[in-house]
């Protein structure tokens, strides 16, 4: 109907069709190999028939393929799906993955996050949220202090300057 929407496409990895119990219902799932198709929820093709199989979106630029309609996770069947390996092509964006886990106690936080660290089949770092945003506060800390003595030169610099100029 011309009705513009936005629609999430989340790329995913031959474990992550599996872990969100995405099932072909038409077509076929997107190649592995990087080719730039997707798959649509069904929830979202009731709502878009223009996202069919055969037709094309532009997804960043990039013109992605319908290659097959799918039913999993009710949050995946809302919007769109392709391949991870899809998503960095011509892109040069790094792969990057979040996942977020709640958990009862800081306690439980600090033990998964322990466990999944230790997984050597994954490149991962686990931490609880809070931990999250202490680093990110660090690392951007000497950035922070840097712009403020700048502001601060900036001030003192004008003030000379307008104290000259009586």
């Amino acid at each position: 109907d011309g009705t513009l929407e936005t629609v999430r496409m989340v790329g995913l990895d031959a474990t992550g069709f599996d872990m969100h119990r995405v099932k072909v219902i038409e077509g076929r799932l997107p190649a592995a190999s990087g080719a730039l198709e997707f798959m649509v929820g069904e929830i979202l093709l009731e709502r878009n028939p223009n996202l069919a199989v055969g037709k094309i979106v532009k997804a960043d630029r990039h013109p992605f393929t319908c290659v097959g309609v799918f039913r999993g996770d009710s949050m995946l069947e809302a919007g769109l799906v392709t391949t991870r390996a899809a998503l960095a092509v011509d892109r040069g964006k790094p792969w990057l993955s979040v996942i977020v886990a709640e958990s009862k106690t800081e306690a439980d936080a600090r033990a998964l996050a322990e466990r999944l660290n230790g997984l050597r089949s994954l490149d991962v770092d686990a931490y609880p949220e809070r931990d999250h945003y202490e680093l990110r506060v660090k690392e951007y800390r000497d950035l922070y202090i840097f712009l403020y003595v700048i502001l601060a030169m900036v001030v003192v610099g004008g003030a000379l300057a307008a104290a000259a100029m009586l």
